[in-house]
């Protein structure tokens, strides 16, 4: 098992060989793309990663990463905590012919080159863990408007305003007058 300080470039076949096991932390300065994707770029990354060769002959890597992180609600528009909690389940392959042929359990990673940098994969997975549209639950949220005609997920906005006169009523009635 590696834990301390990481590797910053792995061979992810030759850790699947050996069954390594990567246990630690990474900086989120250390994550580019993922730093940009969130508001307060401190704190660290904690992940457990496990390489191996599954019984199919694949090498895998099994394991979790996970950190709290800091998004602006785009509901209210306030900084609201999400912890993130990632199970990665990766097959590592050389190219994408080899990417079609693996099993819908994995996710495939295409490494054509031997090495890999360890934060590439990270936050690769980080990145995809990140919600679409950050929101606060309900309960929580500091919107003063009408959160069910303003949320596509409360319901129907439309059963919830109230009902208007129709300025087009007049011509209705014209129209049955001829």
């Amino acid at each position: 098992m590696l834990t301390g300080q990481l590797p910053l470039s792995i061979n992810p076949r030759k850790l699947a060989h050996a069954e390594t096991r990567i246990a630690g932390s990474i900086l989120v300065t250390d994550l580019s793309r993922f730093a940009e994707a969130i508001l307060d770029p401190s704190g660290e990354v904690a992940l457990d990663l496990q390489f191996l060769v599954d019984e199919e002959g694949f090498y895998v890597v099994q394991g979790t990463l996970s950190i709290e992180v800091k998004l602006t609600c785009q509901r209210c528009l306030q900084v609201m905590r999400l912890p993130l909690s990632v199970t990665c389940n990766l097959a590592i392959v050389w190219h994408e012919e080899a990417a079609k042929a693996v099993p819908a359990h994995y996710d495939p990673v295409i490494v054509a080159e031997t090495n890999v940098a360890l934060t590439d994969l990270v936050e690769d997975e980080l990145i995809l863990a990140l919600p679409i549209v950050a929101r606060h639950e309900l309960t929580e949220c500091h919107f003063e408007g009408n959160v069910e005609a303003s949320d596509p997920d409360g319901g129907n906005a439309e059963a919830n305003t109230p009902s208007r006169e129709n300025p087009f009523q007049v011509l209705a009635s014209l129209k049955t007058d001829t």
